[in-house]
């Protein structure tokens, strides 16, 4: 059976488990509880061969490979790592972290399961460009105005950072580094008129640390609305947009396809994804990626990460094997989701 017929079927049998009987129904209609955690096990062997399948080939690019991927109504993700990697290392969230910022300064203005607080222009205008371009100087302002919704503090905005990955599961630390603008964001800053101090220190949430599977996680949340309806979908649509080059680089400085990974890799499922990289001054390079997918019935989570065994001259993932190492791995589990392999093809 495909990996896909197994998720219907182990999503029915959740259904059935979730109480979705009148008060009438039997236990003996029921499906046993060994049934639903059969089908469990059968779809976690599956999808853990071929996300282990797509690392040992995907370490081929010259560096350490690690993946975490979920199925709708699992609890727990799936793991594999490079042969000899360590399991669970600890990394920078990077641009990742603008996705937690955003559900948190929506909740912070009363979103929900509906929408709260109306967003202004400038708002809107940063949370595209810090999702879609993964622009610097948009994500700050987005951090100032979740301060700013929290009494201007950058205490409560890190204690709000924090309760959204505790709500996600797993063990992440969001950062506390709070540092003045660098001075290439001055200029836009001074142009934000929205905010009564757009050169406010703030935090730098890039810094906040997870593993692999606080990356799923955290993807599996924000696809089953646990932060609530009206975010998920506003957040969700956002990160399907195409992606665009950032207009705070200079020529070179990004050499990728600009839809490297999950647009490549995962463009039939229509992914809702954001990259994050950095690294090369702490002499710890990586570049990942998290995506959802839409399953019908649910939403499945991946988060993969590639550490170069040799680091680049400056923060471009298009000068390592990360987009060649993201795209086989997401293949990999593409194929095991859309159904069996062709006779005669490699497994």
């Amino acid at each position: 059976m495909a990996l896909a017929a197994l998720v219907a079927a182990g999503i029915a049998l959740a259904v059935a488990f979730g109480g979705g009987h009148s008060a009438s129904s039997s236990s003996s209609s029921r499906p046993p509880a060994a049934a639903r955690e059969h089908a469990e096990v059968v779809e976690r062997v599956a999808l853990g061969r071929a996300l282990r399948r797509g690392v040992a080939e995907a370490s081929r690019q010259g560096g350490a490979v690690e993946v975490a991927a979920m199925l709708p109504h699992w609890k727990q993700p799936v793991v594999a790592v490079s042969e000899g990697d360590r399991s669970g290392r600890w990394m920078r969230m990077w641009s990742m972290s603008k996705i937690v910022t955003a559900v948190a300064m929506l909740r912070a203005k009363g979103w929900g399961e509906d929408r709260g607080e109306a967003l202004s222009p400038e708002v809107e205008q940063a949370l595209r460009a810090a999702i879609t371009r993964s622009e610097n100087c948009p994500q700050r302002r987005i951090v100032l105005e979740l301060q700013h919704s929290l009494e201007d503090s950058t205490g409560k905005a890190r204690r709000a950072i924090a309760e959204i990955l505790r709500l996600a599961g797993g063990s992440a630390r969001p950062g506390d580094e709070v540092e003045a603008p660098d001075a290439g964001c001055v200029a836009f800053l001074e142009g934000q008129y929205e905010i009564p101090e757009p050169l406010a220190p703030a935090l730098l949430l890039g810094t906040s640390e997870w593993r692999v599977g606080d990356a799923a996680r955290f993807m599996r949340a924000l696809g089953e609305d646990a932060y609530g309806r009206a975010i998920s979908r506003y957040l969700l649509a956002l990160m399907r947009e195409p992606k665009q080059l950032s207009r705070e680089a200079l020529p070179g400085e990004f050499t990728a396809d600009i839809a490297w990974g999950a647009g490549r890799a995962l463009e039939q499922f229509e992914p809702a994804y954001k990259a994050g990289w950095g690294g090369t001054q702490q002499g710890e390079f990586m570049a990942g990626q998290m995506a959802l997918l839409d399953l019908s019935p649910g939403r499945a989570a991946i988060a993969v990460m590639f550490h170069p065994a040799s680091q680049p001259s400056i923060d471009d993932p298009g000068l390592t094997g990360a987009p060649a190492a993201l795209e086989t791995v997401m293949r990999e589990l593409a194929k095991e989701l859309e159904g069996p392999q062709q006779p005669g093809s490699p497994r």
